[in-house]
């Protein structure tokens, strides 16, 4: 275990570098009643006080088996690194939150949080098959399996994604992974947003599921981007196009190969390193009223699933309420991802599982030593 001098006033990172370790500087902090944080990379500065809990270390793949599309990794593995060991049998995963490949598997898991991709594939929830948990009192828990069909009761690793640090730390993962598409190609509508917001709809009730529907903006007078990625075979790929831009009614800008690559990154990653950060949510059919005024900021929103990545052009208490209002009026949800202290914590609503999330809470973690995790 290497242990660093954290950021702030008190703040001690600890790298655990084994299984074990991890489980004894849990163990100690429970006794002590000492606050843990677990991250991952680049998210310590964020805490001064208690013990910082770096899952950086072990990394590495633990077990591939390509024919069965499955891997276990170590959680301080990136997210690039387990792409450039899928590349050689060509396979991909299709987790692509903003900043994706420095991402650690640990955060995957810890956050839930996916990415364009997740409305063609699914999000990580669907896709982790089991994970290596130490909780909160130290005690080590193997949840799930390393194969599809491997859950008998309570489905305990559905959660564990998306639980945030909560309920313990991560520490290796099992999850499915997919065959490369044959082709990759991107389609492109350029306009303002008021207009694409239609177009947009008519992708998203198209017959047609395309891997993703992005659409990404900076306000309702601004140019946006329909963007639009198809995977599959050529042919198939060929008629969805088709498809499309025949329900569409116009056509579109096809891309593939590096540039479309590149595209896809500047999609994935805007709007996403902003101070004000807030995530919104309403059913796809409430996006247009959602976006009315084009989201008051910039903004990325996933059409075929209803969530919206925005970054508000006025950050002041009354607009930013002002938004989340919005969502919730539409039957949505909204949550700040990034917000001065000023605005902390101003996008969560209480919500009728909180009672449910608190008692798992206190039987993973009974000394509540955990904190809202951040891992990256």
């Amino acid at each position: 275990m290497t242990p660093a001098a954290g950021p702030g006033s008190g703040a001690r990172v600890v790298a655990p570098t084994s299984v074990a370790e991890v489980a004894d500087i849990l163990r100690a902090a429970s006794a002590e009643g000492t606050p843990v944080r677990p991250v991952g990379n680049g998210a310590a500065a964020a805490a001064n006080s208690g013990i910082l809990h770096s899952t950086r270390e072990p990394t590495g793949l633990e077990i591939y088996e390509p024919a069965d599309l499955t891997l276990t990794a170590a959680a301080g593995t990136t997210r690039g690194e387990l792409g450039a060991a899928l590349l050689g049998h060509g396979q991909f995963l299709p987790f692509d939150p903003p900043h994706s490949p420095r991402r650690t598997l640990g955060g995957l898991v810890a956050t839930g949080v996916g990415g364009p991709l997740a409305s063609g594939y699914g999000a990580p929830r669907d896709h982790v098959l089991g994970v290596t948990l130490v909780t909160g009192t130290g005690t080590v828990l193997k949840l799930g399996g390393r194969v599809m069909k491997n859950v008998a009761g309570f489905d305990l690793v559905r959660l564990v994604v998306g639980s945030h640090g909560t309920l313990g730390v991560v520490v290796s993962a099992s999850i499915r992974v997919f065959p490369k598409p044959e082709v990759d190609r991107i389609l492109v509508l350029h306009g303002d947003t008021a207009d694409l917001v239609t177009a947009a709809r008519a992708v998203a009730t198209s017959s047609v599921v395309p891997a993703s529907a992005v659409l990404a903006g900076a306000g309702s007078d601004s140019e946006a981007k329909l963007v639009v990625r198809l995977h599959g075979r050529a042919p198939v790929v060929d008629a969805d196009q088709a498809h499309i831009e025949s329900r569409v009614g116009r056509p579109f800008q096809a891309m593939e190969g590096e540039t479309a690559r590149t595209l896809c990154e500047w999609v994935r990653d805007a709007c996403s390193d902003d101070a004000v950060l807030l995530r919104l949510t309403a059913l796809p059919a409430s996006l247009p009223e959602l976006l009315a005024g084009g989201a008051d900021g910039e903004f990325v929103a996933d059409v075929m699933t209803g969530w919206v990545r925005v970054a508000p052009h006025d950050t002041s208490d009354a607009a930013v309420r002002g938004l989340v209002k919005r969502a919730l009026d539409l039957g949505g949800s909204a949550r700040a991802l990034a917000a001065p202290p000023e605005l902390s914590g101003i996008a969560h609503e209480p919500s009728p599982a909180a009672t449910i999330a608190d008692k798992l809470r206190a039987t993973f973690d009974p000394e509540g030593i955990l904190s809202m995790g951040a891992f990256a």
